[in-house]
């Protein structure tokens, strides 16, 4: 089982800016990398949030088919962050499958969250950084840390397969 973070006090957390993390009782929250943050910021510089907006989605594709498209969305908000989901995708009997999705808080203050892995097959859901029963904002510290280097690596792949 996973260690809880209670990140109701977010905005309390100390930076700790060699390891790019947020801590709290000797706990950390990790961010992007200084590399995958300018990687992140490049792609979502100009997206707005919001229904009413036409410019809140984008699809990159400059690979010639040789890899999967990325698909990237600014899909909510929280009093703390916006929420950019990035993600491939394939066709499998007609559906759309995540080939994987990854969804970043991105704080007020410019740091990036990884939060949320998914892959259609096999099936993965997972979850680092979300609200419990109650409505508290809680971490799982070692998920979150994983789902960190993963993007951090993942976001550095994608500058080089869709030459950004």
């Amino acid at each position: 089982m996973h260690f809880l973070l209670d990140i109701h006090d977010y905005l309390d957390y100390t930076y700790n800016q060699d390891n790019q993390s947020q801590t709290q009782g000797g706990k950390e929250m990790r961010t992007l990398n200084k590399e995958a943050t300018k990687i992140f910021n490049n792609i979502t510089e100009g997206l707005g949030y919001g229904l009413e907006e036409d410019n809140n989605y984008l699809k990159l594709d400059n690979s010639n088919g040789a890899f999967m498209p990325l698909v990237v969305e600014c899909i909510g908000q929280t009093d703390f962050a916006l929420i950019f989901s990035f993600a491939h995708y394939f066709k499998q009997n007609g559906d759309l499958c995540q080939d994987p999705e990854m969804l970043f808080f991105k704080h007020d203050d410019g740091d990036i969250y990884p939060f949320m892995f998914q892959q259609a097959i096999p099936p993965v859901y997972e979850e680092s950084i979300f609200k419990d029963v109650d409505g508290q904002w809680k971490c799982k510290p070692r998920l979150q840390t994983d789902h960190t280097k993963f993007a951090n690596m993942w976001l550095k792949n994608i500058k080089t397969q869709q030459k950004l």
